[in-house]
């Protein structure tokens, strides 16, 4: 089901990338072009210390659900391994503002925890793991429906509004993380085991 979504959650999205993309350009304008790509390089250098392997992104979804609020006594995280995507659902409460804000900077002061040994901090840059398997995550969480684009000027922090909403209203009342792989996966099965 697709549908169109619209509310002051955007406000918030649009918010943290306008102040982004107006950091871009006052770079470009003062001419330290490199700003930019450096910011861009220190999240590649901190994610490769400290994810050696390309899969610990599975051990900081599991580590952020258990550490997630929940209205329900049976907290539950689903991954479902497709040809061309995981997709990840959790039945939290669901992001809040501070979350958001969280997910969309770098570094321990951003994280809404306290670090647990070997992982990074709520919904911060533990989350920059998935990285290593996708240049677009999306999100959907309590009405914030957003992705990134790793592709782009600090593109993984800067979040993008999504406008056509592509899953279900049933599964809206869930934690959605949908990673699209970089590329087809000749360890599509690795994945599997290394989840089950």
């Amino acid at each position: 089901m697709i549908f169109i979504s619209g509310n002051k959650k955007r406000d918030l999205i649009n918010e943290i990338r306008t102040e982004y993309n107006d950091d871009i350009e006052n770079a470009k304008k003062k001419k330290i072009t490199s700003l930019v790509a450096n910011h861009n390089d220190i999240i590649d250098f901190l994610k490769g210390e400290l994810y050696t392997e390309e899969y610990h992104f599975i051990l900081e979804l599991l580590q952020n659900a258990e550490d997630n609020s929940y209205d329900t006594n049976k907290p539950r995280i689903t991954f479902t391994i497709e040809p061309e995507k995981i997709i990840v659902q959790n039945n939290e409460v669901g992001f809040e503002k501070e979350n958001i804000v969280a997910i969309c900077a770098v570094g321990p002061k951003s994280s809404t925890k306290r670090s647990k040994k070997g992982y990074i901090g709520h919904k911060g840059i533990g989350f920059k793991s998935i990285f290593s398997i996708t240049n677009n995550p999306e999100i959907y969480s309590n009405g914030y429906y957003f992705k990134f684009n790793k592709l782009d000027d600090l593109g993984m922090i800067n979040p993008i509004w999504i406008d056509i909403i592509k899953i279900t209203k049933r599964d809206l009342h869930f934690t959605n993380f949908i990673f699209p792989y970089k590329k087809p996966r000749g360890k599509f099965s690795y994945i599997k085991r290394c989840i089950h």
